[in-house]
């Protein structure tokens, strides 16, 4: 399974989550982007690396255009729908309206509420393999 998470840039909420969901989601092929790409905020890979000890260095941004549609068999857009091109919607998807965090703090309380709702896609996920 290849899960996308999208946001408007790829720049911080789609990037927390393909880190978060890289160390928790085992077996399970994981990208991001965004409507546009823009640059990897610094910030992300600072909170990546304190709270969960994961390196994001190598995270980049990039566009949904630059990534193969083909091979993405479920987007999630951690702000709102409308980032998901008609290509994906065809697709299983979900949208986890976050909104963009402000100050070290904001950043903190994101990484919670998203590692939340990886554990709880972590079990959907679970769910439907057993049966």
């Amino acid at each position: 399974m290849t899960i996308l998470f999208m946001c408007a840039a790829n720049s911080v909420r789609s990037q927390l989550a393909e880190g978060l969901a890289r160390k928790y989601l085992t077996g399970v092929q994981v990208m991001s982007a965004g409507a546009s790409s823009s640059h990897v905020n610094p910030m992300v890979l600072e909170v990546l690396e304190e709270m969960e000890g994961i390196d994001a260095g190598d995270h980049m941004s990039k566009s949904v255009y630059e990534v193969d549609m083909e091979k993405v068999d479920m987007t999630i857009a951690v702000c709102k729908e409308g980032v998901i091109p008609p290509e994906l919607l065809r697709k299983p998807h979900q949208v986890w309206p976050f909104s963009v965090p402000t100050g070290k703090s904001g950043y903190q309380e994101l990484v919670l509420k998203m590692k939340q709702r990886i554990f709880d896609l972590k079990s959907q996920i679970q769910m439907s393999t057993d049966q």
